[in-house]
C-alpha cells in the first residue's frame, strides 16, 4: 500500500504534479483530472507606524494571502496539461487607534491565468524487479495579468502594500529528477523565467508611481528540491528548498527559502497539504514599503519571513482502464505417495494418523487396511506416523512431477512391564468371602473389586510397587505394599476383621482345654489367633473374656475352672503382643447356660468361650 501511495502524483501548489511548489518529473495517469485549490498566507507585524490619517504612531499588522485553483489532466501516462487561475487579497488591521480610529483596510483581487504542460520521461519504473524509481521530465508554462483591482490603489496608498503590477506573459520552462525508494523519494527541479514587461501604474501619487514604474526586472534561473518520506499509508512528510537567481545586475535580491509539509491521502482520491516557507535571506513574502525622508523603500523584517500555507487535491479516473482477465493457472503437477502401514509384529494393517512438520498441511489417517494415497505438490516433505501404544517413525519423501511412489512402514508395540494381581478377600475369623473395593493409592489405576461370592480378584497392572488399600463395610480397612513384576502373576489373599462395636459377644466354641483343667490344646491356637488379630484390627477396644462350663461336677469346682480357663485364654493373647490393659477375664462357670445340660449336644455348647466389648 505505501508504494502504492508514493507511484501516485498530485497537483503542486503550481498546479502540475509534485509537492509544495517543487514539480514532480512524474505525471498524473492517462484520463485521470485533479482539481486542485490552495493557499498561502503571510503576516508582517509594525509595533509603530506613522498613520498620516491620525498622525501620530500606532501598531499595524499586514496580512496577505495568495490563493489558486484550477485543473490538471493526464493526456497520456506521460503527458500532463494544467489551466488555472490566481488571486490575491491584502488587508491592514490598524490597533488601538482611539478616537481617530478610521477603520482597517482590506481588498480581494484577480492576479491572472495559469497554463502549462509536463512531459514524464520513465528510466526506471519496474519495481517488480528493482525497487528504484527514476523519472525525468520536462515541462513548460505561462501565465498573463489582467487590469488591476480598482481597491488595490487605496491598499497602495492608505496601507502601504506593493502594488499588484499587471505586466505581459511571464514564460517559464524546467528540467526535472525524481528519484524513489520506498519509503523516501527526492525531486530536483532547475528552470529558466523570462519576465514579461510591466505595464505602469498609476495610483495619483507620482512619488509612488515613479519608485514602483522604475523598478526593474529580471529574467532568472529558477530551483528547487524535496526530501520526502511515507510516515504511513496515508501520511507523507516533505522538507525541502526553493530559489530563484537574478540574471540581470540589478538591484534586485535574490531568493531563497526552505519549507516543511505534511501531506494527508485519503483512500478516496483527496489529498490535504499543510505547510509553511522561511526566507533564508533578507527579503519578505509579505510586499510592502514605507516613507523614509518623504521616500519609498522597501520594507522588511522578521515577521515577514514566514509564511504558511493549506491545500486540497481531489482526483479521479476519467475513464477506467481495462483490467485484463488474469490468465488461468496452469495445473501444477502434483505426485502421489501411497503408504502402507502394519503391525511390525503380526503384520496386521494400522489406522494411524499422518502428521507433517508444515503445520498448514493437514492430517492424514491410514483406512481400515492401514493404506492411504496423499497427493503432493513436488518437494520435499517429512511427517510423523502416530499411533497410540506404538513407537512413532518420522518419514522424509521427496516428490517429483507427476510421480507415484509407495512406501511400506512398519510400526513397532511399545513394550509396557505388565504383571498380574489376583487373590482373595475373606472375613479374617469366618473364612466366608467379602466384597471388597481395592484402591491403588497414589496411582492412575481404576479401583477394582472382589467377587461378593466367591471373594476372588483379578487385575493386570503396570509393573511396579503399589500401595493397595482393601476396605469393606462393616469391616476394618488393610493396607498393604504389593510388588507386580513384568510377566508374573503376584497372589495375595486378604482377610478383613470386622469393626467391633460396644457391647458386641463373640461367641467361640472351638476353644479347647485339657479334661478337668485350663490347659489350652494346640487344636485351638489358630482360633486364638485370629482373635490375636481380630484386636489389633480394632486397637481400641477393651473385651471381657467370659469363661463358661456345663453343669457337670459342683457349682464351685465350675466357676473356679472357668476363671482358670478364661484367665488362660487371656495369657495367650497378651502373650501374642495384646495389651494387658485392654483385657478382663471372668469366669461364670455353669451359671449362665446357652442351652439344656441335659443332652450332650447341650453341655457341649455351654463349655465356650466368650468376648464381650465393654468399651471403645
Amino acid at each position: 500500500m505505501g508504494i502504492l501511495l508514493l507511484l501516485v502524483s498530485y497537483p503542486s501548489f503550481t498546479g502540475a504534479t509534485g509537492n509544495f511548489g517543487i514539480l514532480s518529473a512524474k505525471n498524473l495517469p492517462m484520463a485521470n483530472l485533479s482539481f486542485f485549490l490552495d493557499h498561502e498566507y503571510a503576516r508582517k507585524h509594525y509595533p509603530s507606524r506613522y498613520d498620516s490619517t491620525t498622525q501620530e504612531d500606532v501598531p499595524i499588522d499586514h496580512h496577505y494571502g495568495v490563493f489558486r485553483g484550477g485543473f490538471a489532466y493526464g493526456i497520456i501516462d506521460y503527458l500532463e496539461l494544467y489551466v488555472g487561475g490566481t488571486g490575491y487579497w491584502k488587508y491592514e488591521e490598524r490597533k488601538e487607534l482611539g478616537a481617530y480610529h478610521h477603520g482597517d483596510v482590506g481588498m480581494v483581487g484577480f492576479r491572472d491565468i495559469f497554463g502549462g504542460a509536463k512531459i514524464a520521461i520513465p528510466v526506471l519504473n519496474d519495481t517488480t524487479r528493482f525497487p528504484l524509481v527514476f523519472f525525468l521530465g520536462l515541462h513548460g508554462g505561462g501565465n498573463v495579468t489582467f487590469e488591476r483591482a480598482p481597491d488595490d490603489d487605496k491598499l497602495v496608498l492608505e496601507g502601504y502594500f506593493n502594488p499588484t503590477m499587471t505586466h505581459r506573459a511571464d514564460y517559464f520552462g524546467d528540467f526535472l529528477m525524481t528519484f524513489e525508494l520506498y519509503p523516501i523519494a527526492f525531486t530536483f527541479d532547475i528552470g529558466y523565467v523570462r519576465r514579461g514587461e510591466r505595464d505602469p501604474i498609476n495610483t495619483g501619487d507620482s512619488t509612488i508611481d515613479n519608485f514602483f514604474n522604475n523598478r526593474s526586472l529580471s529574467n532568472s534561473v529558477i530551483y528547487g528540491g524535496t526530501f520526502e518520506l511515507n510516515a504511513g499509508p496515508y501520511t507523507k512528510l516533505v522538507l525541502g528548498l526553493k530559489g530563484s537567481y537574478h540574471l540581470l545586475d540589478i538591484n534586485l535580491p535574490d531568493t531563497a527559502f526552505g519549507f516543511f509539509g505534511v501531506r494527508f491521502i485519503t483512500p478516496v482520491g483527496v489529498t490535504f497539504d499543510f505547510g509553511g516557507d522561511y526566507l533564508i535571506n533578507d527579503v519578505n513574502f509579505l510586499p510592502d514599503y514605507r516613507i523614509v525622508n518623504g521616500s519609498p523603500e522597501i520594507y522588511n523584517n522578521d515577521s515577514g519571513k514566514w509564511r504558511f500555507n493549506f491545500g486540497f487535491t481531489t482526483t479521479s479516473a476519467l475513464i477506467q482502464k481495462k483490467k485484463k482477465p488474469a490468465p488461468k493457472p496452469k495445473p501444477k503437477p502434483m505426485g502421489v505417495l501411497a503408504l502402507d502401514v502394519k503391525d511390525s509384529e503380526t503384520e496386521l494393517p494400522l489406522m494411524v494418523n499422518i502428521v507433517f512438520d508444515d503445520t498448514t498441511m493437514k492430517t492424514l489417517q491410514t483406512d481400515s487396511n492401514g493404506h492411504v494415497d496423499m497427493k503432493l505438490k513436488p518437494g520435499t516433505y517429512t511427517f510423523k506416523i502416530v499411533k497410540d501404544g506404538y513407537k512413532s517413525k518420522r518419514i522424509t519423501v521427496t516428490i517429483t512431477g507427476n510421480t507415484k511412489i509407495q512406501r511400506e512402514i512398519t510400526l513397532k508395540k511399545i513394550h509396557i512391564p505388565m504383571g498380574i494381581f489376583t487373590g482373595t478377600v475373606t472375613d479374617g475369623r469366618t473364612k466366608k468371602p467379602v466384597g471388597a473395593k481395592i484402591t491403588f493409592l497414589g496411582s492412575d489405576q481404576k479401583p477394582i473389586a472382589s467377587d461378593l461370592e466367591t471373594g476372588i480378584f483379578k487385575a493386570k497392572l503396570p509393573a511396579g510397587t503399589y500401595n493397595v488399600k482393601i476396605e469393606a463395610d462393616g469391616y476394618v480397612p488393610e493396607t498393604r505394599v504389593v510388588n507386580i513384576k513384568d510377566g508374573e502373576t503376584t497372589i495375595i489373599n486378604f482377610g478383613l476383621y470386622e469393626k467391633l462395636k460396644e457391647k458386641q459377644t463373640i461367641v467361640i466354641h472351638n476353644i479347647h482345654f485339657a479334661s478337668g483343667k485350663a490347659t489350652i490344646t494346640p487344636d485351638s491356637y489358630p482360633i486364638l489367633d485370629q482373635i490375636v488379630q481380630l484386636l489389633k484390627a480394632n486397637p481400641n477396644v477393651k473385651i471381657e473374656i467370659a469363661g463358661h462350663t456345663d453343669s457337670v461336677g459342683s457349682e464351685m469346682y465350675n466357676l473356679r475352672l472357668s476363671e482358670a480357663r478364661a484367665n488362660a485364654v487371656r495369657d495367650y493373647l497378651i502373650q501374642h503382643g495384646i495389651s494387658a490393659d485392654r483385657l478382663i477375664a471372668k469366669g461364670y462357670g455353669e451359671s449362665r447356660p446357652i442351652a439344656p445340660n441335659t443332652t450332650r449336644e447341650g453341655r457341649a455348647k455351654n463349655r465356650r468361650v466368650e468376648f464381650t466389648v465393654i468399651s471403645q
